[in-house]
């Protein structure tokens, strides 16, 4: 696995929120301090676009993607120039999309110019990206993913890819990640959602972390300093948050503050 240098700090980030995490969204959780923030999720092939189209006319919150050169090129001025605090901190971006097309090489090239890492969307269960065979249909077909994988290292052979996973939906683990080694992926961003509760099931990350030696970022109901150490102690390396901040962006900053403090205070014991 090459190190694409998932050096990040600190290791609490901002998971993507679809039709929300923009770019003054994301900068003001910078502002505050997150190791890394997501912008998106976009939708960035032809079938995926005209998805999210649907679903924005049915009242979801989504964005939509200029489609031509011209217009990308100005809106990627606007609303993807971020401006970190310090260096350790990186910019992700959250892409949906089940094939590789002309708009998806183009938004391929564009993102590379502004963020860190492209983190693809294994991860969204919308009916209508579902049935473009994205999302997190990529995880009960993982041939799919595969090709998608190898569509994507074509173009960017290089460039810091992470994924972004709904945990529960992973039920060939050495598959899985034998697929993302061979494709040098940097990270796993795993939702951990115990469908029916309102717990992560730390069991998901406990799994990926004794697959793999790829980094895991532990997500779902991290709401506490507890929560944090409990995603840590399963071996996560990171830990996002998302829901919390729709409410309130600065929940992110008081996180930080507890995990930095108790990081400071237990500096001479292992629990964080």
């Amino acid at each position: 696995m090459i190190d694409f240098g998932f050096k990040f700090k600190p290791p609490i980030v901002q998971s993507a929120l679809a039709g929300i995490s923009n770019r003054n969204f994301c900068q003001e959780i910078l502002r505050y301090g997150a190791g890394m923030v997501t912008l998106g999720g976009f939708s960035i092939d032809y079938e995926s676009h005209k998805a999210t189209i649907k679903m924005i006319e049915r009242g979801r919150k989504e964005f939509v993607l200029p489609t031509n050169q011209k217009d990308a090129r100005l809106w990627s001025m606007k609303n993807l120039n971020l401006e970190k605090l310090h260096k350790q901190q990186s910019i992700n971006v959250n892409i949906r999309f089940s094939k590789v097309d002309n708009l998806t090489k183009m938004w391929l090239k564009k993102f590379t110019e502004f963020v860190d890492f492209i983190e693809i969307n294994a991860h969204c269960r919308q009916e209508e990206i579902i049935n473009t065979n994205g999302g997190q249909s990529l995880l009960i077909n993982l041939e799919s993913l595969e090709c998608l994988l190898n569509d994507i290292r074509a173009i960017l052979p290089a460039f810091p890819l992470g994924i972004k996973i709904r945990g529960y939906l992973v039920n060939e683990y050495q598959i899985f990640v034998r697929i993302l080694d061979e494709f040098s992926i940097s990270f796993i961003h795993s939702d951990a959602m115990l469908p029916g509760h309102n717990r992560a099931n730390i069991k998901i990350i406990h799994n990926l972390v004794n697959s793999t030696d790829i980094p895991i970022i532990g997500n779902n109901s991290v709401k506490t300093i507890n929560d944090i150490k409990t995603m840590f102690e399963a071996g996560a390396k990171a830990v996002s948050v998302a829901r919390p901040l729709i409410r309130d962006p600065k929940f992110i900053q008081r996180l930080i503050r507890d995990y930095t403090g108790q990081k400071n205070h237990g500096s001479n014991n292992n629990s964080l």
